[in-house]
């Protein structure tokens, strides 16, 4: 090959990997806002999270992505998807998720994890990561092992006397549920009036 051939060749080859890198950065962007969305409530939220604009983040998750997404905000996008990912086995739902990361937190200095993200970066990931514990503990995994209904209420009759858990047994089976605390206090007062009359009587027997 010429040296003329050589000299165009190199450019050709340069330009073919800057397009594949350019692809690649497309598809992960695509994925990663794909994601994202999942742990967000609308595109507002995920961009101030990120710290980009709403217009960015629907760009990323278009049927077509952008041919250049920024290098700096991809790896933003990422980092904060490992914090999502784990940060779902402390809550409810993924929407309490984005809710948790847009929040100030007073232990990050009134800072958001996202904000604490994005002004640290991996280190700040490590941080949040081993802090997460600290919220709350895990979500039990399913099934659970519940009491059963008779278990409860043998510990409701133990706790309270037999007498007392059949009163509140009915109450709670009227329609509609009538329960309030007001008529919780009067049944039990009551019972415990029929229970010290009751005890009154074997004494009066005993005696005579």
């Amino acid at each position: 090959m010429s040296a003329h051939k050589t000299l165009r060749a190199v450019p050709a080859v340069a330009d073919g990997s800057r397009r594949r890198a350019r692809t690649e950065r497309s598809a992960r962007a695509k994925g990663v806002a794909g994601e994202l969305r999942n742990y967000f409530r609308s595109a507002t939220q995920l961009a101030s999270a990120l710290g980009t604009s709403r217009d960015t983040v629907r760009a990323w998750s278009a049927a077509r992505t952008p041919a250049r997404p920024r290098v700096e905000l991809l790896d933003a996008a990422e980092l904060l998807l490992v914090l999502c990912r784990a940060a779902r086995r402390y809550v409810a739902d993924d929407l309490h998720v984005g809710d948790w990361v847009s929040a100030p937190d007073p232990r990050l200095r009134g800072a958001s994890p996202a904000q604490a993200l994005r002004r640290n970066g991996r280190e700040g990931l490590e941080e949040l990561l081993a802090g997460l514990a600290l919220v709350a503990p895990p979500r039990p995994e399913w099934p659970v092992d519940l009491p059963s209904l008779d278990d409860l209420r043998t510990a409701l009759a133990h706790g309270i006397g037999t007498k007392a858990a059949r009163r509140i047994e009915r109450i709670a089976s009227t329609d509609p549920v009538e329960l309030s605390d007001t008529r919780l206090d009067a049944e039990l007062a009551l019972v415990a009036d029929e229970e010290e009359s009751a005890g009154n009587d074997r004494r009066d027997a005993e005696i005579r």
